[in-house]
């Protein structure tokens, strides 16, 4: 409503000043039906039109309101509009406070609703992978400096798997040396680059006119793999539960592919966590010592364990057609998805951190079984949480 009544002003006062122009004489004459019943009459002299005509204005048009409150209103109304854009656009606000910073803020929340909990712990971990995918701290939610807090999780979170794939253990993980130089901002930034790269590259295989994979994959061994390693896991692979950001959420989903059919195909050189989105495998190796077996190894490619490369393998290489969603529109994939389908999970802070593979689907609900927070017939409706945004990759079972 406010920003029609600023527009008529506007319209108004640009009229104005066009007859004003227009009208050498010193006398205005402003003929309306509205204008004679005020008490100002119908002729107006030039050197009074600004006064007079506010005046006018406000009698007719606003009746209850002077234009001083209406202009203040308007000037109101025009700042909230810029602070919901900015708010709406968070992760591209300059924020220039630190990790440390927010580190500080949660510490002293923790302290205040005695959590006993320890930055650094796996008890953090697991507690910032719950807050990040389901909201479980209700009473985080309510803290002013949420936002900031939330950054900080994911960071910790992503600092943690960076490390890991690079060193394979985080014996000697701290966090302290990001805390005091890195701003929010800058993390926002680097999601924001992410995000831009996805959607990208989501758009470029839109566009590919190469023949889509034939159906091959077996649904119902997929469904016996999900149920049978939701809740324990297998130790033909190594297990990510705990250790860094989506858990083991992503090897998971990968694992259940493999066992429907997908195969690792030609690969290379087998390296231990290999950087690749057109390679595609996890491999449990024997080790040996001066000739004799001696424990196992893994190699993988981190497009089997990580949620933005398997995404970039599975609809590059494997050329599957997916679609994105927003969380208001959650209910749209219900018409797009099919059981077997893999579905990951966005929001503006964290960029993509969480893959699903989907057990099934009905006119009103998804299920899906994941690691990370484990379950093998979990209601999307009760996952959205904080989430702006979910895709759907088609895997044609």
């Amino acid at each position: 409503m406010k920003s029609i009544i600023a527009k008529t002003i506007t319209s108004i006062l640009v009229v104005v000043s066009i007859v004003a122009l227009t009208v050498p004489s010193a006398v205005l004459t402003v003929q309306s039906e509205e204008v004679n019943k005020c008490k100002y009459g119908t002729k107006l002299k030039m050197d009074e039109s600004e006064e007079e005509i506010s005046k006018v204005v406000e009698n007719v048009y606003f009746p209850n309101e002077t234009l001083p409150e209406i202009e203040k209103e308007v000037t109101e109304l025009k700042v909230s509009e810029d602070e919901l854009s900015e708010n709406e656009l968070d992760i591209t606000t300059k924020n220039t406070k630190t990790l440390g910073e927010s580190k500080k803020l949660l510490e002293q929340y923790f302290f205040k609703e005695e959590k006993g909990i320890q930055i650094g712990t796996v008890e953090f971990v697991q507690y910032a992978q719950k807050q990040i995918l389901n909201e479980e701290d209700k009473a985080l939610l309510k803290e002013k400096e949420y936002s900031n807090i939330y950054i900080y999780l994911t960071a910790y979170l992503s600092k943690m798997e960076e490390y890991f794939i690079v060193n394979g253990t985080l014996d000697d993980f701290n966090m302290n040396i990001f805390d005091k130089t890195t701003t929010l901002e800058v993390i926002q930034s680097n999601n924001l680059e992410n995000i831009i790269v996805d959607e990208k590259t989501n758009e470029e295989y839109k566009k590919s006119k190469i023949k889509q994979s034939r159906k091959y994959l077996n649904y119902n061994a997929a469904l016996s793999y999900a149920k049978a390693y939701a809740y324990k896991r297998n130790s033909l692979y190594q297990d990510f539960s705990g250790v860094f950001a989506g858990g083991n959420c992503t090897n998971y989903v990968s694992q259940i592919l493999h066992h429907s059919g997908l195969d690792f195909g030609a690969r290379g050189v087998l390296e231990y966590k290999k950087p690749s989105t057109t390679e595609w495998y996890h491999v449990r190796q024997q080790s040996y010592y001066q000739g004799k077996p001696n424990g196992y190894y893994y190699t993988m490619t981190t497009s089997f364990i990580r949620v933005s490369d398997l995404y970039s393998f599975l609809t590059g290489k494997m050329k599957r057609p997916n679609k994105t969603f927003s969380k208001s529109d959650w209910k749209s994939a219900l018409k797009y998805a099919n059981k077997g389908d893999v579905i990951q999970y966005k929001d503006k802070s964290s960029g993509w951190h969480h893959s699903s593979w989907i057990r099934s689907v009905s006119s009103s609900e998804m299920y899906v079984a994941q690691n990370t927070l484990d379950d093998d017939n979990k209601k999307l409706s009760e996952q959205i949480g904080k989430m702006s945004d979910i895709r759907i990759i088609k895997m044609d079972m």
